[in-house]
């Protein structure tokens, strides 16, 4: 395998990391880096196959919605709209349960 040039800014954090005693060297950071990242490839390969299997599962149940024409299309997407309205603002929540709640959160929009 060739040597492969590492940009100045990753070898900083790099370097940072060996000297906080993170890694016992460059090439054990390197090697600890690559097989996380492998294991996260790996993760979210599975749940991607998880997610397909789950989809075909409903798909063969008959549990899906059939969006045909306009009427239904708007349907469709404010219902979307609305799950996901509900579930930002439940990490929202989460997350200001997980730092104690001393922040202030953005809005957008008049008020």
């Amino acid at each position: 395998m060739s040597a492969v040039q590492i940009p100045d800014d990753l070898k900083q954090v790099i370097d940072r990391q060996v000297a906080e005693g993170h890694a016992a060297s460059v090439a054990e950071f390197l090697d600890a880096a690559v097989r996380r990242y492998a294991l996260e490839l790996e993760a979210d390969d599975a749940e991607m196959a998880a997610a397909a299997k789950q989809g075909l599962s409903a798909l063969r149940r008959g549990d899906y919605t059939t969006v045909d024409g306009p009427e239904a299309r708007r349907s469709f997407w404010e219902g979307v709209s609305n799950d996901a309205h509900v579930r930002l603002a439940e990490l929202r929540a989460t997350a200001t349960d997980e730092d104690g709640g001393d922040h202030q959160q953005a809005t957008s929009g008049p008020g």
